[in-house]
């Protein structure tokens, strides 16, 4: 017979496996006659006589064989793998910054600067280094100029001679007050006055006369006829007043006025009206206080004139003047707008349009050369 598990040949008589050790499983008995009727005489309560098998001693086992351990293969630790060696990043080479070079016009000679060079100034690189179109834009620059000094001296100039009543600003005032003067009014008032003042001339040498013949004393007569004398004189200024009414010859008229009155109130013909004619001194001081009030109002129109054509063509000028100077083109365009008001104010319209488009201009042409000495310091 065959082992149940491995299928090993066994012995008919064996009760183990001798290779896997599994139990054999006994065959099943035969029943025989006696055994029938051993069974049936149970049955019937018959005792029956107990066979007891004879015991057979186990057979002999194979020794137990210990599994051999399966040798395993010796640990190899793993070994590190070689890393290359780091290499700091290398600098990447930045491309040197070249400063844009100037680009002289078509048909110019480029510039023979070299950037390590020292620059020129101004006014050396206009006259031997900048191309013929900056030179020309400066020459221009430098003929307009001359051409707005001269029309800003023209402005003042035209200021001071222009009959007062003739300068916008006053011309305005006028026209508020509802006040209209011209030539030929101021004409007609200087004639009145020259007329009355004629005829009161020939009144005080008929007296001088008068007292002459009455004896009056050679000293009263003299004093009188000093009286009379600064009496033409003043009236004199008036008349030569008229003839040019002018701010500057309203500024001599009033400081010689105030002269002559101040020559008159202390001579010695004065006090001899007071003496000799107590009631026309009374009207004459009257004329005068009268006078002196006419002559505030001279000095502040005067003051407030000067005031204005000082501070405003001064400050035109000298931001002109100064800008031409350093070739500033703000500078010049400042002083060409406080000039073209000064004119508009002072002046008249013409001259005030003509002085902005002149300051305009040059401040361009200035731009332009200064753009130019700019590239050229770049280069």
């Amino acid at each position: 017979m065959n082992c149940t598990n491995c299928g090993n040949p066994l012995a008919e008589s064996a009760k183990f496996c001798n290779k896997c050790g599994t139990p054999v499983a006994a065959a099943p008995a035969v029943n025989s006659p006696e055994d029938f009727e051993r069974t049936v005489s149970i049955l019937d309560d018959e005792p029956i006589p107990a066979q007891v098998p004879a015991y057979s001693a186990p057979e002999p086992q194979p020794a137990y064989q210990a599994p051999q351990p399966v040798a395993q293969p010796a640990y190899q630790a793993p070994q590190p793998v070689a890393q290359p060696a780091y290499q700091a990043p290398q600098p990447v080479a930045q491309p040197t910054y070249q400063a844009p070079q100037y680009q002289a016009p078509a048909g110019a000679a480029p510039y023979a600067s070299v950037s390590n060079e020292p620059k020129e100034k101004k006014s050396k690189f206009i006259r031997n280094i900048a191309p013929k179109e900056v030179k020309s834009k400066a020459v221009v620059g430098t003929v307009l100029s001359v051409i707005l000094a001269l029309l800003l001296v023209c402005n003042i100039a035209m200021t001071l001679m222009l009959p007062v009543y003739n300068i916008p600003f006053v011309s305005l005032a006028l026209s508020a007050e509802g006040t209209d003067v011209d030539a030929q009014q101021l004409d007609e008032e200087i004639d009145e006055l020259l007329e009355e003042y004629e005829d009161e001339k020939e009144e005080m040498e008929q007296s001088i006369e008068d007292a002459r013949d009455d004896g009056m004393p050679k000293k009263d007569i003299k004093a009188a006829e000093e009286l009379v004398e600064l009496t033409d004189e003043m009236v004199d200024n008036f008349a030569d007043f008229g003839k040019n009414p002018s701010l500057m010859n309203l500024y001599t008229l009033y400081n010689n006025v105030l002269r002559l009155e101040d020559e008159i109130v202390d001579s010695d013909g004065y006090d001899l009206i007071e003496k000799y004619d107590p009631d026309g001194m009374v009207d004459l001081e009257e004329s005068i206080d009268d006078f002196d009030d006419g002559l505030e109002d001279v000095r502040d129109v005067m003051f407030i004139l000067f005031a204005a054509v000082i501070g405003m063509w001064a400050f035109g000028f000298l931001f002109a003047l100064f800008g031409i100077i350093f070739r500033q083109t703000a500078l010049i365009v400042a002083g060409s707008i406080f000039s073209f008001f000064y004119a508009i104010a002072l002046s008249n319209v013409f001259t005030a349009l003509l002085t902005l488009v002149l300051g305009i201009v040059l401040a361009v042409f200035t731009a332009k050369v200064n753009s130019a000495y700019k590239q050229y310091k770049r280069s």
